[in-house]
């Protein structure tokens, strides 16, 4: 009986012990939770204050594109980027103002500026060229 009593009581010291081991990682558990929930709470003010800034980031770039967008594009009818007018005053006012965007260049000495008069001999070229494209 002795022995039973021996081993009776190293149970208990074990228990004991695994008692106190577990109150202890119940313990340390608790910590890292507080922990991690302080951390959640730091997070999401974070959150919210990035948040905030990128609202007022875009409302700036939406604020300055429309401004720059007013600014470089001409206000009407446009072709290829250029002002179309329709009433001629427009038109001597505009090319008044930006007369870099009205100048047509002429350089003769590039044959797509070369203007060709349609000359008769212009014309029968023409002529010509259509009746082989149709045979």
């Amino acid at each position: 009986m002795c022995d039973n009593d021996i081993q009776n009581d190293q149970n208990a010291v074990k228990c004991d012990d695994e008692h106190v081991a577990l109150t202890n990682l119940i313990a340390s558990l608790k910590l890292d939770v507080d922990e991690n929930k302080k951390i959640q709470k730091q997070l999401k003010k974070a959150n919210t204050a990035l948040a905030y800034e990128l609202t007022e980031c875009k409302s700036i770039l939406a604020e300055t594109s429309t401004t720059v967008g007013e600014s470089n594009t001409p206000k009407g009818p446009t072709f290829n980027g250029r002002p179309t007018f329709a009433n001629p005053m427009y038109l001597k006012k505009a090319q008044s103002e930006k007369p870099c965007l009205y100048e047509i260049p002429h350089d003769q000495s590039d044959p797509a500026n070369r203007l060709v008069p349609d000359r008769e001999e212009t014309l029968t070229l023409e002529r010509e060229s259509r009746s082989k494209l149709k045979t």
